[in-house]
């Protein structure tokens, strides 16, 4: 048995958000220490699943083989009774060469009979795919800030970003056996893969000035991207970093 699906089709991970850092530094250009040019250095990540059961069309493909020689076909072991009463049945696991049959194989090399068949939605897929990620950002831009009350500043800020990803796709597969018995599978496979990408960003947040050198500052930050691609066999998994969201708060620092 195997399985084929789609190749246009195409499932959503699930993924949350994610806890990161960032330092950055501002260098004033006037007296006032209103307007700035700011540089920042990030780090964060973020993993994402995918994990369920998918359609697909079934493959079957079927080999028939006759014993050699005329041989009979040898009785299959007595059923193995566990202690609830129920049977198993195993199969035969003989020796290739039989004493009642000349030495060669016990079964014809090649089938005698073979047979495919393709059914439509005939199979159940369970699926999984892993993508786990690490984001380092550097910008730079410039920045103003402006007092709204004594003690509390407004800042904002844009300018050009620098992403550098490294993802790494795990994918696994296997096919739910409609005859019963063992479940055929797709061993675990990994790749890892990195990209830069160019963008720009807009920032804002509110600071609290507790003194003239330290404050406590809380905001908003969006960046855009593009969009990140990564192969895993002919699996393919794509992100999107056209509109990146992050909350930022932190406490700054003077010197």
């Amino acid at each position: 048995y195997a399985s084929q699906n789609d190749p246009l089709e195409s499932f959503s991970g699930r993924s949350s958000g994610s806890l990161g850092w960032e330092l950055n530094y501002t260098k004033f250009l006037n007296s006032k220490r209103n307007l700035g040019l700011q540089v920042g250095f990030a780090f964060t990540g973020f993993d994402s699943r995918f994990r369920d059961s998918i359609d697909a069309d079934l493959y079957v493909q079927e080999f028939r083989h006759r014993m050699a020689d005329g041989a009979v076909v040898p009785d299959l072991p007595d059923p193995l009774v566990d202690a609830d009463g129920n049977e198993t049945q195993e199969g035969y696991q003989g020796e290739v060469v039989r004493e009642d049959v000349a030495i060669g194989d016990l079964l014809e090399w090649a089938a005698s009979e073979q047979s495919d068949e393709l059914l439509l939605d005939g199979a159940v897929v369970e699926s999984q795919a892993d993508l786990r990620s690490s984001l380092y950002n550097f910008r730079a831009g410039p920045t103003y800030t402006t007092n709204l009350f004594n003690k509390v500043a407004l800042q904002l800020g844009a300018g050009v970003s620098a992403l550098y990803y490294a993802g790494q796709l795990s994918a696994y597969e296997m096919l739910q056996n409609p005859a019963g018995g063992a479940n055929p599978s797709r061993g675990l496979t990994t790749t890892q893969s990195e990209e830069w990408q160019v963008g720009g960003y807009l920032d804002a947040s509110a600071s609290y000035q507790f003194t003239d050198r330290v404050n406590l500052f809380s905001g908003m930050q969006l960046q855009s991207g593009s969009t990140y691609t990564q192969e895993n066999e002919e699996r393919r998994a794509n992100v999107d970093f056209s509109s990146q969201v992050y909350v930022h708060a932190g406490i700054g620092i003077r010197f």
